[in-house]
């Protein structure tokens, strides 16, 4: 049993015991300590409180947000994954290396980006474009491929008005698909591309603010702005993959 416990690999892989934190060794120690609470070993129980481990509290929040949204709740929505982005300390299991690290690494980094994907997406359904456009920028700084972020990214541009801009996006991912890929934009991106190109007037329709407040607004303030400024850089460290090898 794991009680007064509570333990973080969504950075640096640490430990607290009520409140105190715990020296966990080795760097062996610490991967073998990763792999049981991420339930990559075998033969191991380890049982923790529901919030002690920050993995799992992201999942969890990230799930309510998907069903917040699900309801409309754009509000909400981005207010829990604003919530779960600012759990994350720089790069997952920073320090540890190997095969495990390195798989561990790529998922959690995929699902942390799809959450920043969402988060910019809720806030672009509030209308509050202008306030993810420069987390957008560096986040298709880090992904450049990510056909979704290059869409988030044209549709706060153009509903701030810069429509040139939204279009130079489309036109760097179009160039950069065909020179590194040798592949075209896919339908989605380029059919976006056609309605700035002429102004499509029912970009700018967003929904209405919900009338369920989050605690913690996300379009907004400080800590709105770090939760995707550490997506975007990985704060510490980036756990992400970037550019696909060559």
């Amino acid at each position: 049993m794991a009680a007064g416990f509570s333990f973080s690999v969504l950075g640096p892989v640490r430990a607290w015991r009520d409140g105190a934190e715990v020296n966990l060794g080795s760097p062996q120690q610490r991967t073998v300590l990763a792999a049981i609470l991420l339930r990559a070993g075998r033969g191991y129980v380890l049982s923790i409180r529901e919030d002690g481990l920050d993995a799992s509290r992201f999942r969890r929040l990230a799930d309510r947000a998907a069903r917040a949204r699900a309801t409309g709740d754009h509000d909400s929505a981005a207010g829990l994954l604003n919530e779960a982005l600012a759990l994350w300390k720089g790069e997952p299991l920073a320090g540890i290396t190997g095969r495990f690290a390195e798989t561990r690494r790529v998922v959690l980094g995929e699902m942390r980006l799809a959450a920043a994907e969402d988060w910019a997406g809720d806030n672009l359904a509030l209308g509050r474009h202008a306030g993810v456009i420069a987390a957008l920028a560096s986040l298709t700084s880090d992904h450049p491929y990510s056909e979704r972020l290059r869409e988030l990214h044209m549709l706060a541009l153009y509903r701030a008005g810069r429509q040139a801009e939204a279009l130079a996006v489309f036109n760097e991912v179009r160039h950069l698909l065909a020179t590194e890929l040798g592949i075209d934009p896919g339908p989605r991106l380029q059919d976006l591309h056609l309605r700035v190109l002429n102004a499509d007037p029912a970009l700018m329709d967003v929904r209405p603010l919900s009338r369920a407040r989050s605690s913690s607004p996300a379009g907004s303030g400080r800590s709105a702005r770090h939760a995707l400024g550490c997506a975007a850089r990985g704060c510490a460290g980036r756990a992400f993959p970037r550019r696909p090898p060559r």
